[in-house]
């Protein structure tokens, strides 16, 4: 089977969890978007975040999408994040 899907939008709701100080797990439901079609998924990750330097960070992460059993997506990505603030 083939499935053709040009252009597929995710929107994603997810409850983000802060497990250890840099550690961070996600899950959350999700809609994927086609013209045709759209599929319901479930989306599962985790994220690792290390302080490049004051307020800068990088984040590695790491998801998993069940995509209501036509197949599933494995994704990592690497992002760079501004703090705006901090705790104390």
């Amino acid at each position: 089977m083939v499935l053709v899907k040009p252009y597929p939008v995710a929107f994603t709701g997810v409850l983000h969890y802060h497990a250890l100080r840099h550690w961070s797990f996600y899950a959350g439901p999700s809609y994927e978007f086609e013209k045709i079609d759209y599929l319901f998924l479930v989306k599962l990750g985790t994220e690792y975040s290390s302080e490049i330097i004051e307020k800068f960070e990088i984040v590695l992460n790491l998801a998993c999408e069940n995509k209501q059993e036509v197949y599933d997506a494995w994704t990592f990505g690497i992002a760079f994040y501004k703090l705006l603030w901090k705790k104390k």
